[in-house]
């Protein structure tokens, strides 16, 4: 399968591509409240997909799912997400689900910052590896999948500022990293002929950038990753 945005967590994160999953209010500081919204992707200036997210906090838990739809390079891809948090942002629970063009899985479990990774071998059983990380507070990167950058968010501490290194984990790669995360102030954004309040973040790696503007109404409004020639923004 195509990965969008190519290499995004750097050499200690392998081929995969990572996208983020952890936590944070839309414009930083303020107070965490449901989302949801629907992304229409687009690379090099041509519509190939959308995503439909969903964020929701509920009892001692957060719940964020989204359903993933793509053409790319003439290939139908089709996956769901969901994953659970506590209410501090610890990663308690995750599973991705690939539909199109054929069917796959991981199902992630974590328990005292250890993480217990299962998906199917090509022989068609399936394959558990665990990983400890010491902590339950990182930002789960998955593939192709673009409301986790909301989610990201909540690991920043605003108070702190500037440029802060943040663990992440790619499911698909099953391996561990880390990305760079700088709040770069609130822009007034146009999207679709309209005008959005917007804090800016920057995630950098050693090979990539994503530039990100999210908005306490509506979310993610507009994603760019000049590399990979791929924009991400809020659909009508």
């Amino acid at each position: 399968m195509r990965y969008l945005l190519g290499r995004l967590a750097g050499p200690s994160l392998g081929l995969a591509l990572g996208l983020a999953l952890a936590a944070a209010s839309p414009l930083l500081g303020q107070p965490s409240k449901d989302q949801q919204g629907v992304l229409r992707i687009e690379v090099e200036g041509k519509v190939v997909g959308t995503e439909r997210y969903q964020i929701i906090h509920a009892g001692s838990t957060i719940r964020a799912q989204a359903e993933i739809r793509l053409e790319v390079a003439g290939e139908t891809v089709r996956q769901n997400t969901s994953l659970v948090l506590s209410r501090n942002y610890e990663l308690l629970s995750y599973e991705w689900r690939l539909e199109k063009p054929r069917k796959s899985f991981v199902r992630i479990r974590m328990v005292d910052g250890r993480a217990r990774v299962i998906f199917p071998r090509p022989d068609g059983k399936e394959e558990e590896q665990q990983f400890d990380f010491g902590t339950d507070r990182m930002a789960l990167l998955d593939n192709n999948v673009f409301h986790h950058y909301l989610l990201l968010a909540h690991l920043y501490d605003a108070e702190k500022g500037g440029p802060q290194t943040i663990r992440v984990f790619v499911p698909q790669s099953v391996q561990p990293g880390v990305v760079t995360v700088e709040a770069k102030g609130v822009e007034t954004v146009e999207v679709n002929g309209k005008k959005f309040l917007a804090q800016r973040l920057e995630i950098t790696t050693e090979d990539n950038q994503v530039l990100l503007w999210i908005s306490d109404k509506k979310g993610i409004v507009r994603l760019h990753v000049p590399q990979s020639h791929v924009i991400v923004q809020l659909q009508d």
